[in-house]
This record gives C-alpha cells, structure tokens and sequence, in this order.
C-alpha cells in the first residue's frame, strides 16, 4: 500500500528538529513505528531568505499544529540553538529530548537511519525534499560506525539529520507505545 502524509488517525509519532539559526535550513521531521518498522508521516523545512534569522514563533506554531494532530512521544533535538524553543514547547507538553550533535550522537542516529535504510526497514510517502535531502548524504566509516555528512558543502541534508533524529527516537523508544499504535492501526489504512 501506499504511505500518505499525515495519516487520518492520531497515532504515536517521534519528531527530530535539525536548527538552522542563520543561513541555513531548519528542518522537522516526523516518523511512526508498527513492529519495529519505521514510516515517515510529516516534514517541514525552513529555508531562509539571505538577510533573514529564522522565525523560532514559526517553528513553535508547526509543532504546537503537529501535537494536536498527533500523540508525539518525543521530540528529538540539538540544544545548541533551540534551549528557548525547547523550553516553549515543554510547556505545551511536548516532551523534549536533548541529542546534542556531537560526533557519537550523530554516529548513533546515522547509524540507525543507515541501517533502516539498507535494511527497507523504513517507508516513505512521496516527497521530492526528503528524496533529494537524502541524497544530498553520503556516510562515512569511522571505528565508533557509519556517520551521514554532505556529499558536498552545498547541498543540504538537514532534513535526512532530523529524520535520523526521529528514527533514532523511535527505534530506542520503550515497546509500549508500538502496543498503542497497533491497535489504533489494525482495520485502518495509514
């Protein structure tokens, strides 16, 4: 069957949030899991202009839309530029969970996106942004594992980086919440 975006029932879902403060993309995306096989089901990237910061209120607002639509168990993200937002979303109940990225973070997640990835553990909707962000990577052995960088310093992978965010979130996350999906799930189509 055909995966959509935004499935019609309110399931579990994991985000990953990948800022970009200035000159650079901001990327949000989302991913559900039945039995251990992930599926993408919401993105959104920020692409500012030149001169522009990235409106956080912006941000704020998608992810405040996002958990009314959804039953978000965690979003994933980089403190570095988002303490502020994290804060504003935690009090709209959205749980945060820091994954600075340094480099056996960014193994750790890489690893898990690289790994669903090769092992079609993973679905998408039709997307032509996380295609090409996707292809935009290109993985890089180190002795810790495989780690997802740029193939080149203009193409942007931000939103590969937050979907191996909330992969990473979802394939780590307690087996409880899979029990909640596959009963909202079972008869339906997602």
């Amino acid at each position: 069957y055909k995966l959509v975006r935004r499935p019609k029932i309110k399931i579990p879902i994991w985000l990953g949030l990948d800022v970009g403060y200035r000159n650079d993309y901001t990327a949000i995306c989302g991913v559900g899991k039945v039995s251990n096989k992930i599926f993408s089901v919401d993105h959104k990237v920020y692409i500012p202009l030149e001169t522009e910061e990235l409106q956080f209120d912006d941000v704020k607002r998608y992810l405040i839309e996002l958990s009314k639509i959804y039953d978000i168990q965690s979003l994933y993200f980089d403190p570095y530029q988002a303490i502020q937002l994290s804060q504003d979303l935690k009090k709209e109940n959205i749980n945060m969970v820091e994954l600075p990225q340094t480099q056996g973070n960014c193994i750790a997640f890489s690893q898990c996106l690289f790994n669903l990835i090769k092992s079609q553990g993973i679905n998408f909707y039709e997307s032509e942004e996380i295609r090409l962000s996707l292809i935009n990577c290109k993985v890089v052995y180190s002795t810790r594992g495989w780690r997802i960088v740029k193939k080149t310093g203009t193409k942007k992978i931000d939103l590969a980086i937050a979907l191996g965010m909330a992969s990473y979130g979802a394939i780590t996350a307690p087996e409880e919440s899979e029990s909640i999906i596959e009963g909202k799930a079972a008869g339906r189509r997602l």
